[in-house]
């Protein structure tokens, strides 16, 4: 008897099978139905909740917390100590503790995973629960575990989960045919980490193309599909489930150099989430420091904000990295880039405060993945400008126009190394998010592409000795930072850059003396505006835009924008004449030796 009151605690809503079987055709198909589901009649109240519409936010909102109050004081302790939660076999103590990494971490995926509904079905074997998406959301947090008996081999890090991914491809067999949002949802987690964890780029993206397409199958791009067949709970999660498939279908464009699945222009889905009870969760920094005091998480206008960063995103690459942009006139190409940097800075300036730190003056220290989103930001901010850099811009555009754009991306370079600082000063290294980690090698690579021109850049040096400090901390984390190390260095090399020469610890220099100080990762409290930063370059020589060679810094558009050191093979056979040789006795100051 003792287990009954935690099953009137955890009750299963019964669900419609036809819920979750694909239920999507569009007017070309001879399955669509025009009668059933006529766009122009859906009301506000059918579909989406809206600002004009509080009735469906205020009501899930009121179950929603009246049911996670439960679920978090009550349901999961009873449930766990009743032994009713399912763990696949796992320890429950072990279980919980990688389900707690999860919910830290799971930015990552965006929101894809809904822990109300997950933690209930959880303990009856309800549809939003599988133990395909239970081992995916344990191998994607496994790493970050200090338990060594989910190590393969208890002094390989790397190792750690390994068991899971076995038990996650032998339960894919019977799941990989068939469109069910717990797929989804396991592929979409799964696919992110095996890219940033294992760098197992093509496994990686196909697990995400399938998401995709079940994303479609089951309509969940378009709102007309299933807004009059679900319930708001339903609704809530097919939305969050549409927009994380969204979120990682650019992320994962953007580190791989490929072109987007979903398209902005094929949804009707609102992004509006009716449960906002986690915005005001409490942040538990369980696998970045130990923190003193407690802090929001703001997880749903970050995630919200990362949605709009994303829509951006795609337009990027449709524009400026599209195939078809090499035969488009020159200013289109300059057209487009400016409108797309006018959309940056419109969404950094409608940024809520509390999610812009640097913007704003506010007292309370950024989250991790609040950093990371900013450092995306700036990734953004240079690809969009790398256009003018580059041969054809280069004798197409003026002076001026290349000499603003790398200015642009100096900045830029020079935001993303002060949020290397910051997060330094406040989590622990090498808990930065695969994010962050790209970002590092971006700036890296605009740092050197100012290196590479003769002249005194300390300060710039010093940006990238951070950059460089930080990607060794990050590869121990990440499979695909180790390639960006490398690549990283053989840029050094073929642009004459020696970062050791005078080499002093940029974290250790007096400049930076608070982040010196600070104890990782107990130092979780440290006041960003007492974080001191480098002197960085506020001026640029007039012809540094325009300086011969630079494209071979640069790589071609693609190119850039991918972890892939076969790339080098090609640039290498481009560089003959047209690079510019520079040699140590051509520097200012002596800091600097260039040459081949």
């Amino acid at each position: 008897m003792v287990t009954q009151p935690a099953r009137v605690l955890a009750p299963c809503v019964a669900e419609s099978p036809k819920n979750h079987q694909p239920n999507y055709h569009g007017p070309t198909s001879a399955l669509f139905d025009e009668t059933s589901q006529p766009h122009e009649s859906l009301s506000a109240e059918d579909c989406a909740p809206s600002a004009d519409v509080p009735g469906t936010q205020c009501s899930l909102v009121a179950e929603t917390s009246k049911q996670r109050m439960k679920c978090l004081c009550q349901l999961e302790a009873i449930n766990f100590s009743s032994n009713l939660l399912d763990f696949d076999g796992i320890e429950p103590e072990l279980g919980m503790q990688l389900l707690s990494l999860y919910w830290s971490r799971q930015l990552h995926a965006g929101l894809a995973v809904y822990r109300p509904a997950f933690m209930r079905d959880m303990a009856c074997g309800g549809p939003y629960f599988s133990k395909l998406l239970l081992n995916a959301m344990y191998y994607s947090v496994s790493k970050h575990s200090s338990c060594l008996s989910i190590r393969r081999d208890i002094t390989d890090r790397d190792s750690a989960g390994w068991s899971f991914r076995q038990r996650f491809r032998e339960l894919l067999r019977d799941e990989f045919d068939k469109s069910k949002i717990t797929t989804i949802q396991a592929l979409l987690i799964m696919a992110s980490s095996l890219f940033t964890r294992c760098d197992e780029r093509s496994t990686s993206w196909l697990y995400a193309g399938n998401a995709f397409n079940m994303v479609t199958d089951m309509g969940l791009h378009a709102t007309s599909s299933y807004c009059r067949k679900t319930s708001a709970e339903e609704s809530e999660i097919h939305r969050r489930v549409f927009w994380s498939a969204y979120m990682i279908d650019k992320i994962q464009c953007l580190y791989q150099g490929r072109h987007p699945s979903l398209r902005i222009v094929d949804t009707d889905t609102a992004l509006i989430f009716a449960d906002d009870y986690e915005e005001l969760e409490r942040f538990d920094h369980v696998s970045f420091c130990d923190p003193k005091h407690s802090a929001p998480s703001y997880t749903i206008s970050m995630f919200k904000a990362l949605c709009e960063l994303s829509v951006i995103m795609e337009r990027i690459h449709s524009k400026i990295y599209a195939v078809s942009y090499l035969t488009k006139p020159f200013d289109d190409g300059i057209s487009d880039s400016r409108s797309l940097y006018s959309d940056l800075k419109a969404w950094r300036k409608n940024l809520l405060p509390h999610l812009d730190f640097m913007a704003s003056s506010s007292q309370n220290n950024p989250l991790p993945y609040n950093l990371s989103m900013l450092a995306v930001y700036n990734v953004l901010v240079i690809l969009t400008h790398r256009l003018l850099l580059s041969d054809k811009g280069s004798v197409s555009s003026s002076p001026t126009q290349n000499t603003e754009a790398l200015n642009a991306c100096m900045t830029a370079a020079n935001e993303i190394t002060k949020i290397l600082q910051v997060y330094e000063g406040l989590y622990n290294p090498s808990s930065a998010t695969f994010a962050l980690s790209y970002a590092t090698y971006i700036s890296a690579k605009v740092h050197l592409h100012v290196l590479a021109y003769p002249g005194s850049h300390t300060s710039t040096l010093d940006s990238l000795r951070i950059c460089l400090k930080a990607l060794d901390q990050q590869q121990h984390l990440y499979s695909a930072s180790i390639r960006a190390m490398a690549m990283t260095k053989k840029l050094m090399t073929r642009t004459g850059v020696n970062a050791d020469e005078h080499a002093r610890s940029s974290l250790t220099d007096e400049s930076l003396q608070t982040t010196r100080d600070a104890s990782i990762p107990q130092n979780s409290q440290a006041n960003v505006e007492n974080l001191d930063f480098p002197n960085l370059e506020s001026g640029l020589p007039e012809n540094l835009g325009n300086t011969i060679g630079m494209e071979q810094v640069w790589l071609n558009a693609t190119q850039f924008m991918a972890f892939d050191d076969l790339y080098y093979n090609d640039v290498s056979r481009t560089t003959n004449s047209a690079t510019l040789l520079y040699h140590a006795s051509n520097a200012q100051g002596g800091e600097l030796s260039y040459g081949v």
